[in-house]
């Protein structure tokens, strides 16, 4: 019995719908899972909705993924097992939202000045397809032909030179913990080329407020991933792990790391029923 509890969906910037994440869900094996999408709750709340539902050994845990900016960077903090209807946690996302939408038109800006086939009423009209994965200035921007992949779109957001910025990690993990959640900090060796974190940076986050570390990830391997374990031990902190699997968007599998159930500690708590 496996565990993946880092997942995006079509709600956000992934290629599968619910229907497809359950499918994939059942071929691995995996019993324990998290829709944990970008700032949005949409499919967590349709998949929980879908799951009241059925007779199935497949458990479900409410998730998030809220974006943050720390350091001038933007970081990533997963949240469990939240009250769906707390008005703050969801002015947050709806904001996070709101700045993501504003930077995708402030890019399409800057890239009409040098491009002759981008024009920002055309990206206005433009639909993205959202089972293609990714979001709507990546999409017009391969549509338009400016880049061919993900890769060639971030060497020209690079040279752009856009600030995106979100909340405070502070803030952040204030809202969740005010909606009743757990704040986790997602993939931290993604911030540090796949390296282990510093236990100074770690320990910074705890004092931020951290209450877990997900340490089974794509971006450190077995050992790493020990040292992660440990340090939650230590603090008394939750070990949680998942995929950051996207569907076909990126190539991160799900269920890979494999996790199994009885590794995590955040399935302890029950999802409310708020």
């Amino acid at each position: 019995m496996y565990a993946d509890l880092h997942i995006h969906t079509t709600a956000s910037d992934g290629t599968w719908d619910i229907e497809e994440v359950l499918t994939k869900l059942k071929e691995k094996n995996i019993t324990l899972f998290s829709i944990t999408d970008h700032d949005t709750i949409t499919n967590t709340l349709k998949m929980e909705e879908k799951l009241s539902g059925l007779s199935s050994s497949i458990d479900f845990i409410r998730g998030v993924e809220i974006s943050a900016t720390y350091c001038e960077k933007e970081y990533h903090i997963l949240c469990y097992h939240f009250d769906k209807t707390d008005t703050s946690l969801l002015k947050l996302l709806a904001e996070n939202i709101k700045r993501r939408e504003q930077y995708n038109i402030d890019t399409i800006k800057k890239l009409e000045k040098r491009y002759s086939q981008i024009a920002l009423s055309d990206f206005n009209a433009f639909m993205m397809d959202n089972t293609k994965g990714g979001w709507k200035s990546f999409q017009y921007c391969i549509e338009r032909e400016i880049c061919s992949n993900l890769q060639e779109y971030f060497i020209i957001m690079k040279e752009l030179d856009l600030k995106l910025y979100f909340y405070s990690p502070q803030q952040v993990i204030q809202t969740i913990k005010e909606a009743g959640g757990i704040p986790v900090l997602a993939h931290p060796s993604a911030h540090f080329k796949r390296e282990k974190m510093p236990d100074e940076e770690l320990l910074k986050w705890l004092n931020m407020g951290i209450e877990g570390l997900e340490c089974f990830t794509p971006y450190c391997d077995a050992e790493i991933s020990q040292q992660y374990q440990k340090f939650c031990q230590k603090n008394n902190i939750h070990v949680t792990g998942g995929s950051d699997c996207h569907g076909t968007f990126v190539d991160r599998k799900l269920g890979q790391p494999l996790i199994r159930r009885e590794q995590l500690t955040i399935e302890t708590k029950m999802t409310g029923t708020k």
